[in-house]
């Protein structure tokens, strides 16, 4: 099995965090993916997904705004292929969207839970002091 990641393709594929952490914890630990379709994100618009990113077909329930996938109940199949997922951390800059990625050999491999969301909205600051 293996599993990799290339965020930025200089640095060749590497291990997912999750699947390190499923390695060393077995059934004790679950590796959860969450992501979205689109949306503002207060700093920063996020275009829809890219048609190769995985982003497309989760976003295709586009009759819930958001909802998990156990893969670990899902049925064999297109959960075990190899699929790109975006990968929004840090600072987002819309200009490098399609670059900002990760490839995995396996989904299930991967992860263990998919959470989706379709539209992300800003973040609301709360309020500091008791």
């Amino acid at each position: 099995m293996s599993i990799t990641g290339n965020v930025r393709a200089e640095r060749g594929p590497q291990a997912t965090v999750g699947s390190l952490l499923r390695s060393r914890f077995g059934t004790r630990y679950a590796s959860v993916a969450i992501g979205f379709h689109h949306g503002d994100l207060g700093v920063a618009v996020v275009p829809d997904p890219a048609p190769d990113l995985i982003d497309v077909v989760l976003g295709e329930a586009a009759d819930r705004p958001a909802y998990w996938l156990d893969l670990r109940a899902a049925p064999v199949g297109r959960w075990d292929d190899a699929a790109k997922i975006r990968v929004i951390s840090g600072v987002y800059d819309p200009s490098r969207d399609a670059a900002e990625h990760m490839a995995v050999t396996s989904l299930t491999a991967a992860f263990d839970v998919l959470v989706h969301i379709r539209r992300a909205s800003p973040v609301r600051w709360l309020p500091i002091g008791p």
